[in-house]
């Protein structure tokens, strides 16, 4: 991924950082969406963005709303969107850069205006 992949809001796609000692910037937010990659070796994981949530039920919505724009298939993904609730991962699923600014979009949406579930996730 592109350390310059600007999106509204502030929120952006971090390309990976390995310290002296070999380690990414790994940090998943404790409840919300974490937006998961991969060093470019594939050994290690890090966290390209975090989307917090105030509550279970938000992070829920958001990660419902992602998943509804923002899937792809795994062979066409840069990272993984993580729901995260109280630190623990309980659903994910693969996405790529280009669905960034669509995801950022659709989880900002009044949902109000936001097509009806299909059933996912």
């Amino acid at each position: 991924m592109d350390a310059d992949t600007n999106t509204a809001g502030g929120i952006r796609l971090e390309a990976p950082t390995i310290d002296g000692d070999g380690n990414s910037n790994y940090s998943p937010c404790r409840t919300g969406l974490h937006f998961c990659g991969s060093t470019p070796d594939n050994e290690q994981p890090y966290t390209a963005a975090n989307i917090p949530a105030t509550s279970f039920w938000q992070a829920n919505e958001m990660f419902r709303a992602a998943r509804r724009v923002g899937e792809c298939a795994e062979v066409e993904a840069d990272f993984c969107v993580d729901l995260m609730l109280a630190g623990d991962c309980e659903q994910d699923f693969w996405s790529n850069r280009q669905l960034f600014p669509v995801i950022l979009a659709e989880i900002t949406r009044p949902l109000a205006t936001r097509p009806t579930d299909t059933g996912r996730g």
